[in-house]
C-alpha cells in the first residue's frame, strides 16, 4: 500500500510541476505516446524513428512503440515523424525549410517532427535530433554524448522552425567524418566520399562530381597527354609555354581547351549523375603568377582588372555549355591566389559557384584585423556580383598540426560575416588525415558545426558544454589553458594563418611564470580524471599541443638536450592515436626509452 501511495504521489508531483505548455512524455518509465510514420517513409525518416526510440529508451528505460499511420487511428499523444496521413487534418507548410531545414510542430499533445521531403528526409532526421536536444541530450563528438536518465520526462510544447543560412556545410576534420556524428552535427557535404560518405539513411550529402574537388585543371587537360603536341593549351609565362607542376595553369582563351573541358565535364557528370557540383578550378601553385599571360588572356585580364576575369569567362562558358543537359549541376571555380580579386565586368552565371579561399589571420575576426583587409574587401565585392558564393576557410596550422591554435575568438564573428555577406556554403578545412587530434580538433569541429547551423548561438555555452562532457572533471583546467592561450595571443598582437612555425611565431608567448603555472594546470587536469578513462585520454591528447609548444620553443623540459623528451612525445602521440605531424608527414615511429 505504501508503494502504491508513493507512486501516486510521484505522479501527482510530476503533473503539478508540468505547466499547461508542457507535454508529459513519461511517468515512472511508462509512456502513452507512440511513434507514427508512413509506410512510404524516406530512408532518413526511418533513421529518425530508430534514433528517437533508441534515445528515449536510454533516457527512460522504455522505448515507445512505433506504428504505420494507416494501421492505427489518430490518437491524442503521438510523435509523428516525417510526412504521414495525420497531415490530412493538420496540414504543415514546409515551404520555408529549404533543402534540409527542420520543423517541430505541436497539435494538442501530439508533436510533428519533420522536414522537407528532399534529400532522403534529411531535415526530418535533424528535427529528431533537435527534439532529443530539447529532452537534454547533446552530441559533442564521435565518442562523447550527454544523455539524461530519468523515469519522468516532459518537454515544453514549443513550435520550432530552423534553417541554416548555409546550404553547403562541410567540416573537413577527420574527427567528424563518421556518418552518425555528421548527421547529429548537421553536416551535409564533403569534397569527397572517400572521407565522409553519408548514405541515404543519414540524409545523403552534397558531393563533387566523381570525387574530383579542387585544382582540377590538370585532370581535365592532363599535361602528360597534351603538352608535347599542344603546348598552346597551357600557360604562357614570360613568353614561354609551360606545364610545370605547381607553377602553371591552362590557357583560358584557347577554344580547344574550352571544348575539351566541356567534353570532360559532361563525361564526369554522366559517370556520377547524383552529384550537383562539379569543380572546374585552377591548379594549386607555389607562385601567384601561374596563370596564362598570352596575348588573348592578357587582354581579357587587362580589361577586367584581374586575372580572375579570364578564369570567370571560361567558367561561365563551361556553365552555359552544360546547363541544358544538366540544369541542376553548378560549376565550381576558385577565387584563390591570383583570382581572389573580382573582375570589373563579367559576373558569374546563376549556375556558377565561386569559392573564395580566405587565408585570413586566425586570432582576429575578418572585420577587425588590418591583416584581413584583403579577404574582407574581396568577399564583399564577390557578394555584390555572385549569387552562390562559397567559402574555403582554414582552421589549423597545416605546417604543424600539433601547434596550439588560438582561433576560437574569431570562429563566430567570421561565420556571422560570411552569412551577412551572402555566403551560401562553407568548407572549414582542418586536420583531415587519419588519426586523432593532438590539439583541440574535436572542440573546434563541434563549435564550427553548431555555428554553421546558427551563427548566433551562445559561444560560451557551446564551449563550456563541450569541455564538461569531453574532459569531465578536467574541464576547468583545460578551460584555464585555453583562456590563457587566447589571452596571451591577443595581448601579443601576433598574427598567424594557415601555415607557420610555432617556435618562431609564438616564441615567448608564455612567460616562465606562465609555463610553471601551466605545467601544474595540466598535471591537475590529468590527476582529476580516473586513470585510463575516456576523459583522461582526451586530456592527454589535448596536452600534446602544450608539450609540442614547449618542444618548438625549447623551454622547460625541452630546454637543452631534449632527445629523451622528444622521443617520449612522439611515442605518446602514437600511443594516443595522434599520428599526423603536419599535412604531409606522419609522426615518426620513435619509442620512448
Amino acid at each position: 500500500m505504501k508503494k502504491i501511495l508513493l507512486a501516486i504521489l510521484a505522479t501527482l508531483m510530476l503533473a503539478s510541476s508540468a505547466s499547461a505548455s508542457d507535454a508529459v512524455l513519461y511517468r515512472n518509465g511508462r509512456t502513452d505516446y507512440r511513434i507514427i510514420l508512413s509506410r512510404d517513409a524516406l530512408p532518413a525518416e526511418l533513421t529518425a524513428v530508430r534514433e528517437l526510440a533508441t534515445y528515449l529508451e536510454k533516457i527512460t528505460g522504455t522505448a515507445p512503440l512505433a506504428y504505420y499511420d494507416t494501421d492505427v487511428a489518430p490518437g491524442k499523444r503521438e510523435i509523428i515523424v516525417g510526412r504521414t496521413n495525420r497531415e490530412e487534418a493538420f496540414p504543415l507548410d514546409r515551404s520555408s525549410l529549404g533543402e534540409d531545414g527542420l520543423m517541430i510542430k505541436w497539435k494538442g499533445s501530439s508533436v510533428f517532427i519533420t522536414g522537407p521531403q528532399t534529400n532522403y528526409g534529411r531535415g526530418t532526421l535533424y528535427a529528431a535530433y533537435e527534439f532529443l536536444r530539447l529532452l537534454g541530450c547533446e552530441f559533442y563528438a564521435k565518442d562523447t554524448e550527454v544523455i539524461p536518465e530519468t523515469p519522468d520526462l516532459k518537454v515544453e510544447k514549443k513550435d520550432i522552425v530552423q534553417v541554416s543560412p548555409f546550404e553547403h556545410r562541410d567540416i573537413y576534420w577527420s574527427c567528424v567524418f563518421g556518418e552518425e556524428i555528421s548527421a547529429k552535427l548537421r553536416l551535409n557535404a564533403c569534397l569527397t566520399t572517400e572521407k565522409r560518405n553519408l548514405r541515404p539513411e543519414y540524409g545523403g550529402m552534397r558531393t563533387y562530381t566523381a570525387n574530383k574537388f579542387v585544382h582540377t585543371f590538370d585532370k581535365i587537360i592532363p599535361p602528360s597527354e597534351y603538352f608535347e603536341s599542344h603546348p598552346e593549351y597551357f600557360s604562357e609565362i614570360n613568353g614561354e609555354r609551360t606545364c610545370k607542376h605547381l607553377y602553371s595553369q591552362i590557357c583560358m582563351s584557347n577554344p580547344d581547351v574550352l571544348r575539351l573541358t566541356v567534353e570532360k565535364v559532361k563525361e564526369w557528370i554522366r559517370e556520377d549523375p547524383e552529384s550537383r557540383i562539379i569543380s572546374v578550378s585552377q591548379n594549386d601553385s607555389f607562385v601567384i603568377e601561374s596563370y596564362c599571360d598570352c596575348e588573348k588572356c592578357h587582354a581579357i585580364n587587362e580589361e577586367e582588372g584581374s586575372p580572375a576575369g579570364s578564369l570567370l569567362r571560361f567558367t561561365n562558358a563551361v556553365a552555359d555549355a552544360i546547363k541544358d543537359e544538366f540544369p541542376d549541376v553548378a560549376v565550381d571555380m576558385l577565387a584563390y591566389q591570383y583570382s581572389t580579386v573580382p573582375p570589373k565586368i563579367t559576373v558569374p552565371r546563376p549556375n556558377v559557384v565561386v569559392r573564395y579561399c580566405t587565408g585570413a589571420c586566425y586570432p582576429h575576426p575578418i572585420e577587425e584585423c588590418q591583416v584581413n583587409a584583403g579577404p574582407k574587401s574581396y568577399i564583399e565585392k564577390w557578394n555584390q556580383i555572385c549569387d552562390r558564393l562559397y567559402i574555403w576557410d582554414y582552421t589549423t596550422n597545416f605546417a604543424q598540426y600539433l601547434c596550439p591554435i588560438a582561433n576560437f575568438g574569431s570562429l563566430q564573428p567570421n561565420l556571422q560575416f560570411f552569412r551577412d555577406h551572402g555566403v551560401k556554403g562553407v568548407f572549414e578545412q582542418g586536420m583531415y588525415q587519419e588519426g586523432e587530434s593532438g590539439e583541440f580538433g574535436d572542440l573546434r569541429a563541434y563549435v564550427l558545426a553548431r555555428l554553421m547551423w546558427n551563427p548566433d548561438e551562445n559561444l560560451e555555452s557551446l564551449v563550456k558544454g563541450f569541455l564538461d562532457a569531453f574532459y569531465g572533471n578536467a574541464a576547468v583546467y583545460v578551460g584555464e589553458f585555453l583562456d590563457l592561450l587566447h589571452k596571451r595571443v591577443l595581448e601579443s598582437g601576433v598574427h598567424f594563418g594557415p601555415a607557420f612555425d610555432c617556435g618562431d611565431r609564438l616564441k615567448n608567448l608564455f612567460s616562465p611564470e606562465d609555463l610553471e603555472h601551466l605545467d601544474g594546470v595540466w598535471a591537475d587536469a590529468i590527476a582529476s580524471c580516473e586513470p585510463g578513462s575516456k576523459e583522461q585520454i582526451h586530456v592527454l591528447r589535448s596536452q600534446i599541443c602544450y608539450r609540442f609548444y614547449k618542444q618548438c620553443c625549447k623551454v622547460r623540459e625541452f630546454a637543452g638536450d631534449s632527445a629523451k623528451e622528444d622521443r617520449a612525445l612522439a611515442a605518446d602521440c602514437h600511443r594516443l592515436g595522434v599520428t599526423r605531424w603536419n599535412e604531409g608527414v606522419n609522426v615518426p615511429w620513435i619509442e620512448a626509452e
